[in-house]
């Protein structure tokens, strides 16, 4: 399939494109020979029959992190959404974009779906 080519260019403009790629490389998702987006195989959506199927399949994007005591004093100062979120990610949270693309490289979802969620 190939995606949109407003929709690549879009997240390969994104300023953590490139931070991503190496967390999916070192992660064993992105093989180090590919740059960018070339030579990665994407997919296209199947759709779902209902919401139940779309919030249980393993497409589902998500963004999680655990509450530590550093992130629960961040909160109690009241910081910030965006510092406790930059400060999660330095603490190995994956992002949403993250784990997008690393479901859109194992076809698990599609690059627009990712774009559409996580951009």
């Amino acid at each position: 399939m190939t995606p949109n080519t407003r929709i690549l260019e879009s997240i390969q403009s994104r300023p953590d494109f490139s931070e991503t790629s190496g967390v999916l490389q070192r992660q064993g998702v992105l093989r180090k020979t590919h740059g960018g987006l070339a030579g990665v195989r994407l997919y296209n959506g199947k759709g779902v029959r209902n919401a139940r199927e779309a919030v249980l399949s393993p497409g589902c994007l998500l963004e999680i992190f655990e509450v530590d005591e550093d992130i629960r004093d961040l909160i109690m100062q009241r910081k910030p959404a965006s510092f406790i979120r930059s400060t999660a990610i330095m603490k190995g949270m994956k992002t949403m974009f993250q784990d997008g693309l690393a479901k859109a490289y194992m076809g698990e979802t599609t690059i627009e779906e990712v774009f559409r969620v996580a951009l």
